[in-house]
């Protein structure tokens, strides 16, 4: 009982960390590909955003299932 509430702990704390940074890694990245293309690198975040959205929540459903 102990390992499965340690794992999930964990993973809340980094799900947290993660949100926290999102706009900083979001500003890295764009800085790394370039100010002169930045619609592009936006809509390229969004889409990846989204697809791990929906990666994750199909994870869930499987795993609560």
């Amino acid at each position: 009982m102990v390992t499965p509430l340690a794992s999930l702990g964990l993973v809340i704390v980094i799900v947290i960390f993660m949100l926290l940074e999102s706009d900083q890694v979001r500003d890295r990245f764009t800085r790394l590909i370039g100010a002169s293309v930045i619609h592009r690198t936006t809509v390229l975040l969004q889409d990846a955003a989204r697809r791990v959205g929906q990666y994750l929540l199909t994870q869930l459903l499987i795993n609560v299932l």
